[in-house]
């Protein structure tokens, strides 16, 4: 299995701040971080369910527009492979059914990332 989709939280390493949010890691300012990732958390979650949904009723162009607001947020905070699969996504070139894919795939890397910040919650730490 490709471990971009592992379930297994013994293979997922905790979340570690990027180097943009490492000034407020060195400043202690460990709140406004989890502020930005509550938020990301919020939109992302928000975001995927109007992706599929738009799947659903064949609007790719929302599906399109849901994703782009994912792209900024994930490569923000360091999610490289679910910032890629967003960009992917977002080429005219992709047809509805490939969308399905990518938008599972979307899913499955958000929740495994989600997790990554819950054990880096667990651990009190970003860095």
């Amino acid at each position: 299995m490709n471990s971009q989709f592992d379930t297994d939280d013994s293979k997922i390493e905790p979340w570690r701040a990027p180097e943009a949010l490492q000034p407020f890691v060195e400043e202690g300012d460990l709140q406004f971080i989890w502020d930005v990732v509550d938020a990301f958390d919020r939109q992302t979650r928000s975001r995927v369910e109007a992706a599929r949904a738009a799947l659903t009723e064949h609007r790719m162009d929302t599906v399109r527009a849901q994703v782009h607001g994912i792209l900024g947020g994930a490569k923000q905070l360091g999610f490289e492979e679910l910032g890629a699969a967003c960009q992917e996504l977002e080429s005219p070139a992709v047809k509805e059914e490939a969308a399905q894919a990518i938008v599972t795939r979307i899913e499955r890397l958000f929740e495994r990332a989600t997790r990554s910040i819950a054990l880096a919650r667990e651990r009190g730490a970003v860095d």
